[in-house]
């Protein structure tokens, strides 16, 4: 009678997950965007010089769970790391490799806005790759982990500036966009307390900060200039007054004479 009930709870257990596997509503919209992966992926190894080693497969979540405001996140440690907000799920995917928009249910869901957050996160799992090849017990280790651990605000904003930096740099590069950078005077201050806590006020020194330091020197190599990041590490130190972000501009100096070795 044993034997019978166990084979009777396998069978169930493979018609359950059968079941699941065929009424999967994401998997055709998961087989589409790993496609328009592949595809920026190509044209970023193109327009850069660059490789990956694997293209990234994605995902789809209710971010706002994870407390992450943003449409997309890259989680290192998973199967499928490039997580994209589900309610991108159902948009006409065809768009993302012809020109034109979304149905005009989804306005949101616009070419433009999807390719780039595509290739958002995957400047992020270049960086990954980079780390895992380089450097993966360095300092930049915690962004080809499961979670992020950083012990303070100083090494927070260092591993977020080359981190988001990076990315933001592929996202402009595959639609050739290329804003002006921060100059050096803007990055040549001291983030005081006050400032560290008004609302975005980091995020803004993470994103385009951090594009502003690295541009420079992914402009010469990104390969090599990832590299050199990888082995070295961006200390930014907290003074009396805050964060003396003009660190950033010393180590871009240093790492422009690192990737022109």
């Amino acid at each position: 009678m044993g034997k019978i009930l166990g084979t009777v709870l396998v069978l169930l257990s493979m018609v359950s997950a059968a079941l699941a596997e065929r009424f999967d509503v994401l998997a055709e919209p998961r087989e589409n965007f790993d496609a328009a992966a592949r595809d920026i992926v190509a044209h970023l190894e193109k327009r850069l010089n660059i490789t990956f080693a694997t293209v990234p497969l994605t995902d789809f979540e209710r971010l706002g769970d994870r407390g992450v405001s943003n449409d997309g996140l890259y989680a290192s440690s998973q199967a499928r790391p490039l997580l994209i907000s589900v309610q991108y799920a159902f948009c006409d995917v065809s768009s993302l490799f012809d020109t034109g928009l979304y149905p005009e249910k989804k306005p949101q869901c616009n070419r433009t806005r999807l390719r780039r957050l595509i290739a958002h996160e995957t400047g992020h799992h270049k960086v990954a790759l980079v780390v895992r090849e380089h450097a993966p017990h360095g300092w930049l280790k915690t962004l080809a982990e499961e979670k992020y651990r950083l012990s303070s605000l100083s090494e927070q904003l260092a591993v977020n500036m080359i981190s988001e930096g990076t990315a933001m740099y592929l996202e402009y590069a595959l639609e050739e966009v290329r804003p002006e950078p921060w100059s050096d005077e803007s990055l040549s201050v001291t983030l005081g307390r006050v400032a560290l806590t008004a609302p975005n006020v980091l995020q803004q020194y993470y994103t385009i900060g951090g594009y502003s330091v690295i541009k420079p020197v992914l402009d010469v190599s990104v390969e090599k200039g990832l590299a050199c990041n990888a082995t070295n590490p961006l200390e930014i130190p907290m003074m009396s007054e805050g964060l003396d972000i003009s660190a950033a501009l010393v180590y871009r100096k240093r790492m422009l004479d690192c990737v022109r070795q």
